[in-house]
């Protein structure tokens, strides 16, 4: 018979000891940022910033950009969710760097949801703004970079799971937020949320909310997160822990409300934003172990965009590979690929989440949280992938600017109707139906 020495068992009763007690249903949480600022100076490799013309190229750096990762245990179950400080990221990236973390951590590739903060003046992580049009603007070794940071983020964050109680603030936040093209439709509701231990620390502070992170605009070459960095700072300085950003609606287009395109301004506009969610806690419900729920989905939208099919073919943006066809060899010429993306619908005791594979026109956001029966109603912008502008077919129009950065006119209706057969499922579960 084989002994076991006295002294391994006392390592594996410290180790257990030192995992977080577990009773049925109770609601954890922990969070992390791992920093993903890439190297800027004129000894180094140029980093083109993403968001609006090409060759663009960065010359210094304002703030670090982050991946942040927020990840929740409840019922035996984990999920985890992350925000990039890039433009977007690219569905074919985040199912890799999710499978990673399934094997890893052992949280279920679909039970992980990455989104990007959707900043202007962060490194190109989709292609279109290298030195010219027939050249990507991507370093791979960046990429891979940020595919490890995915994983170590929702890696520590898991490593931080305590028991929580949540509590959920909504406040209209419209000074700072204009709609640049007609019809005027926003949202400008901001969403918060607000995990902490029982004894009153902060575990972390989600932030939610539909705008582009581009007050610096296009004459900028610093490096920043924009608005979102003036957020999380003023936030962590308020409440401690980690504050998280992640974008809502932010299509049609919905862009910062300020006088002047500079850091100031920046500020301004994250201060604000942070200050009104702060508050917007005081006096809200506290919500002790509430159930999560996940539905997930994978649908796949056809990529009608000639010129987004002619990028891929050229490589300027990457992953053709992963490009779903129903016919073979030089059929293919003659049909119109499809875009795989996995969509997320989530309960969070009365809390509402759909994520959102891309910029979503604010005029579909309501034909989707009619779906949604308690709130906050959430929407997660660019989460899964980023498929460019999603809008309402009745005004697509080829001429304009949004439709130039759009899959298609058909992306919209698809996924209206997926996210609201996967909101009537996840009501179904929390009723208890089948």
């Amino acid at each position: 018979m084989m002994r076991t020495p006295v002294c391994l068992w006392t390592l594996v009763a410290g180790a257990l000891a030192a995992l977080p007690a577990l009773a049925d249903g109770e609601l954890l949480a922990g969070a992390s940022a791992v920093r993903i600022t890439p190297e800027v100076g004129e000894d180094r490799a140029p980093v083109y910033l993403a968001g609006f013309g090409q060759d663009r190229t960065a010359e210094s750096v304002h703030d670090d950009i982050w991946a942040r990762a927020l990840v929740l245990s409840s019922a035996g179950e984990r999920y985890a969710f992350v925000a990039l400080d890039l433009i977007g990221y690219g569905g074919h990236r985040i199912e890799a760097a999710t499978a990673q973390v399934e094997k890893e951590v052992g949280i279920p590739a679909t039970h992980v949801v990455v989104s990007s903060t959707h900043t202007h003046h962060g490194p190109d992580a989709i292609g279109i703004w290298g030195p010219r049009p027939t050249r990507s603007g991507i370093d791979p070794a960046f990429l891979d970079r940020v595919d490890g940071a995915i994983l170590e983020s929702v890696r520590q964050a898991a490593a931080a799971l305590v028991p929580v109680r949540l509590r959920a603030g909504e406040v209209d936040v419209p000074e700072v937020l204009r709609d640049s093209r007609e019809p005027e439709v926003m949202d400008p509701v901001l969403r918060t949320l607000h995990f902490e231990k029982a004894g009153g620390e902060t575990v972390a502070t989600v932030f939610v909310y539909a705008m582009h992170p581009e007050v610096l605009w296009s004459r900028n070459r610093v490096l920043t997160s924009d608005y979102p960095h003036f957020v999380r700072a003023r936030a962590e300085g308020a409440l401690g822990g980690t504050a998280i950003f992640f974008p809502g609606a932010v299509g049609g287009m919905q862009t910062p409300k300020v006088p002047e395109h500079d850091f100031a301004s920046a500020e301004w506009v994250g201060n604000t934003l942070a200050d009104r969610g702060v508050g917007s806690l005081q006096g809200a419900e506290w919500l002790v172990d509430p159930e999560v729920r996940f539905v997930t989905r994978r649908v796949s939208f056809p990529l009608e965009n000639l010129m987004f099919r002619v990028a891929i073919g050229m490589g300027v943006i990457p992953g053709g590979k992963h490009l779903e066809y129903s016919e073979r060899g030089l059929a293919r010429l003659f049909e119109t690929p499809r875009v795989p993306s996995r969509l997320a619908a989530i309960s969070i005791g009365p809390i509402r989440i759909a994520t959102l594979p891309g910029e979503l026109f604010p005029e579909l956001a309501d034909p989707i949280r009619a779906h949604m029966r308690t709130g906050p109603k959430i929407l997660l912008g660019l989460a899964g992938n980023e498929l460019g502008y999603i809008l309402p077919r009745e005004q697509w129009n080829p001429l304009d600017y949004e439709e130039s950065m759009s899959l298609g006119p058909s992306t919209g209706p698809i996924l209206v109707d997926a996210l609201g057969e996967m909101l009537d499922e996840l009501e179904r579960g929390v009723d208890g139906e089948k």
